[in-house]
């Protein structure tokens, strides 16, 4: 038997031989400027969005709740991803008492980022692992994994804790790509499938993963070297049933994890953006180019990013980017050598299906984040690798290089990439250290975002509340009237009508108003945040807020009966409120109006 024939079973159809792979990992030293990552927020305390409603006081990671209390649907809960919650109290457990010393209270969070940062770098290397069993160059390969692992848009994923989750998925659920790419036995298969499932459990978004593996089998698993895995004798017919045998799980599987999803989802779910599945389409478009300027020029990366919803065919946006989207992927084909085209085109549908889940047909709040694109950033970089890997080889021969010598030029090229891209994500990390940073940078960033100038709202009024509770009446000031800038920019925002707090905010503004002299502002803010949770008993305290406003402004008034009605109704909302009873008997001891 001649052993150098190719297994027709295995993905590669010229396996790589042991000397030229451990040339090729000779890269994996470029996962040593992971740290970069979490450079100047891993010792910073749990992110005040998320982290601490889900993470610091969660019911199901207190102590003396059981373990398997997390695996347990809640009502509830928005949310279910039980094997993330798992890792996070293991992150308490066994990490965290050992960063004590280093970290003090802030040990849990920081164990929560480091072990993150190693799931994103061991994610990273699946990555590395998918291109070479899929037939990359060493230097193609190399080059997917420092943009996947170094690029800042990473930072989201890695620095805020609760987003454990994505990087969690992002790691079981390459890991299972990757293992179905290499799988030369249905042992193999069932192993990817039981990762996969592990991901979904993680994150339900990870079933993006689903059209990756769907599209390489449906595309004839084309490999990135320009061949095929499979023998041209191989039948259509014989090819289809295999595909869909070893589809199968996955398939069950990414159904599961929908349903799942959507029972636990169905607080949050809104319409589409524009109010249908064809405006959102349209809308899509604008969010995949600005995802591809991202990437490509990491320059405004944000916390939050302002979508106004396409809902014509006529409006501009969507020729211009739609343009941006269609040149883009046309050079990358056209760059890219002949053999190497299925190749492409497997690399995008990859982009786009890993995003189906965060394409907004199905309505969420937060149409665009940097890690909603975390799967989707593989397929990016395998396009983009083949386009250079294309151009360059045309350059070579125009030039007429020495051998060796482009290969010299790529790796100056990657490694120089890699270090600009650490640079840029340590750089990126110190947004992630606290609230004020990360608004700021929000705020500058994407000026007409509702949630970024309502996130920095609310801590500026934090922060007048601490003035005025420590002596500093103009610093008090100051603080709320950009309270009151930020609450305005916020509700003026053209993505306000998608914001899940509304209610909250029209609540907080009437008292800013209310402290700034303001009142019959503060009246209308008030009936705004009612109109708003009426009929909502899930934000009563937001309600007993609003109540308690109106009451205070009509006990202001002299109007006795008003602020009773409204002073009771908010203590029907709000017992606990230690400065309610006091108004009750301001407003008791009232007049009582002449008959």
């Amino acid at each position: 038997m001649d052993t150098s024939t190719p297994n027709p079973a295995s993905p590669s159809a010229a396996p790589a031989l042991p000397a030229e792979e451990r040339r090729a990992a000779r890269w994996l030293w470029l996962l040593a400027l992971g740290p970069a990552l979490l450079w100047a927020c891993w010792r910073a305390l749990f992110f005040p969005l998320d982290d601490v409603t889900f993470i610091a006081n969660s019911a199901k990671l207190a102590e003396s709740t059981s373990w398997w209390a997390m695996w347990r649907p809640t009502p509830e809960s928005a949310f279910y991803y039980p094997l993330t919650l798992t890792t996070w109290r293991l992150d308490r457990a066994l990490l965290a008492p050992c960063l004590e010393p280093l970290a003090g209270d802030a040990a849990w969070p920081a164990a929560i980022r480091i072990t993150s940062l190693l799931l994103h770098l061991a994610a990273a290397f699946f990555v590395w692992k998918i291109a070479r069993r899929l037939g990359a160059s060493a230097a193609l390969a190399a080059f997917v994994l420092a943009a996947f692992a170094l690029h800042p848009t990473a930072c989201e994923s890695v620095c805020w804790c609760v987003e454990r989750k994505t990087v969690l998925a992002g790691c079981l659920g390459l890991g299972a790509v990757m293992l179905y790419v290499s799988a030369e036995s249905w042992r193999g298969y069932a192993l990817a499938a039981a990762l996969f499932a592990a991901a979904l459990l993680s994150k339900p978004s990870a079933l993006g993963l689903l059209p990756v593996v769907a599209c390489w089998e449906l595309l004839g698993r084309p490999l990135l070297d320009g061949t095929m895995a499979r023998q041209k004798s191989d039948r259509a017919k014989r090819m289809y049933v295999g595909a869909a045998l070893r589809l199968g799980p996955w398939v069950a599987l990414a159904a599961a994890g929908t349903w799942v999803g959507m029972r636990q989802q169905h607080l949050n779910l809104q319409t589409p953006p524009g109010g249908s599945i064809f405006t959102a389409l349209l809308t899509d478009v604008e969010i995949l180019a600005r995802y591809a300027g991202n990437f490509l020029l990491p320059v405004g990366l944000s916390g939050h990013y302002a979508v106004e919803p396409i809902v014509s065919l006529a409006d501009p946006r969507l020729w211009g980017y739609g343009t941006v989207c269609a040149a883009l992927v046309a050079a990358t084909f056209l760059l890219a050598m002949p053999g190497t085209r299925r190749a492409v085109a497997f690399a995008w549908l990859w982009a786009v299906g890993a995003l189906g889940p965060n394409l907004n047909l199905i309505g969420i709040n937060d149409l665009m984040h940097d890690r909603f694109a975390y799967l989707s950033a593989p397929g990016f970089w395998l396009a983009v690798g083949l386009a250079l890997q294309g151009a360059g080889a045309r350059w070579a021969a125009r030039q007429h290089l020495p051998a060796g010598a482009l290969g010299r030029l790529a790796r100056i090229g990657i490694v120089a990439l890699a270090v600009v891209w650490a640079l840029s994500a340590a750089n990126r990390s110190g947004v992630f250290a606290g609230l004020e940073p990360w608004a700021s940078d929000a705020v500058a960033k994407q000026p007409r975002s509702a949630s970024a100038h309502l996130y920095l709202a609310g801590y500026q009024k934090a922060l007048a509340e601490h003035f005025a509770g420590t002596g500093q009446p103009t610093e008090a000031a100051r603080a709320r009237a950009e309270a009151v800038a930020h609450y305005e920019a916020g509700i003026a925002a053209r993505d306000w009508d998608r914001y899940l707090f509304q209610a909250r905010a029209h609540a907080d503004l009437a008292l800013l108003y209310y402290a700034t002299g303001r009142p019959a502002e503060a009246a209308a803010e008030a009936e705004r945040s009612l109109a708003v949770t009426r009929g909502e008993g899930r934000i009563d305290d937001v309600r007993a807020d609003a109540h308690r406003m109106l009451g205070q402004l009509a006990l202001d008034a002299g109007r006795r009966a008003e602020a009773l009605g409204h002073f009771e109704t908010a203590t029907a909302l709000a017992p606990k409120d230690p400065a309610l009873p006091g108004l009750l008997e301001r407003a008791r001891a009232l007049p009582e109006p002449a008959p």
